[in-house]
């Protein structure tokens, strides 16, 4: 039975949708923004939605919460905390969804694959313009000096995530890279504890943190997303030299191949 003829009869359930094609592997995306993405999955396939009009269906929801946030006070903390908890929540679940509806029916393409990546560009953008426009009316960060110090770290930053977002974008599964790495560095504590760090990437955790201290003010607005952000930083650079490793390993296998 194909998948079409299987999703016309309901054969393709939330559960079967979750567990054959979810892919995060970061602890709270996988059991809270895959699950739930997977209730809309299988919506979405009986419907026959396709997983590019689930893309934009996320990307509607981040500029529908932008809109909400930017018609509130720019002083205002639990309000915006609020609705962007809500709205980025909904938008990473929906993004998670046309991955899954993607491969529940057959239909990733690699120009889906741009699109999607091309939307979360955008959608990360959106969230960084709210974050910056909350942290410089919560600091009172108005100073010309302080102000344009302020951007260009916050440009810095942002230039962290894309960067981020762009390399495990295109970096192939994380169970295997690990795996690889694992082979190569050694089953060693350093390793264990660095492979469970990665949780902390996770952007259900980030966006959810960023949630929590826009409630509060806007120094702890700040704080937070410099950590993200430093973590990502730290992504970046280990996975640069993982990759080093991975070539390096890779020549290596192949010689001991050829001369075995």
């Amino acid at each position: 039975m194909d998948n079409r003829l299987a999703i016309d009869r309901g054969g393709v359930t939330p559960r079967w949708i979750y567990e054959n094609t979810s892919r995060s592997p970061e602890l709270l995306s996988n059991q809270l923004n895959e699950r739930l993405a997977a209730q809309f999955s299988a919506r979405f396939l009986r419907q026959g939605f396709e997983p590019n009009t689930v893309t934009a269906l996320g990307l509607l929801v981040h500029l529908v919460t932008a809109a909400v946030v930017l018609t509130l006070p720019l002083d205002s903390m639990l309000p915006a905390a609020v609705v962007v908890f809500l709205g980025w929540q909904l938008a990473y679940t929906l993004d998670c969804s046309d991955g899954q509806v993607a491969r529940s029916s057959g239909k990733q393409s690699p120009e889906g694959a741009v699109i999607d990546l091309l939307a979360d560009y955008l959608s990360h953008t959106i969230v960084l313009v709210i974050v910056w426009l909350k942290i410089v009316t919560l600091t009172g960060l108005a100073g010309d000096t302080v102000t344009a110090a302020a951007a260009a770290l916050f440009a810095l930053s942002g230039a962290g995530w894309f960067a981020a977002l762009h390399n495990q974008a295109l970096a192939g599964p994380g169970a295997r890279r690990a795996g690889v790495l694992q082979r190569l560095i050694g089953d060693t504590v350093f390793f264990r504890v660095a492979y469970q760090v990665r949780h902390l990437m996770d952007t259900s955790l980030i966006i959810t943190a960023l949630a929590f201290a826009m409630a509060l003010d806007g120094y702890a607005l700040l704080a937070v997303f410099l950590i993200a952000s430093g973590l990502r930083f730290t992504f970046i650079v280990t996975r640069f030299l993982g990759l080093l490793l991975l070539r390096g390993g890779t020549s290596i296998s192949s010689q001991a191949d050829s001369i075995g």
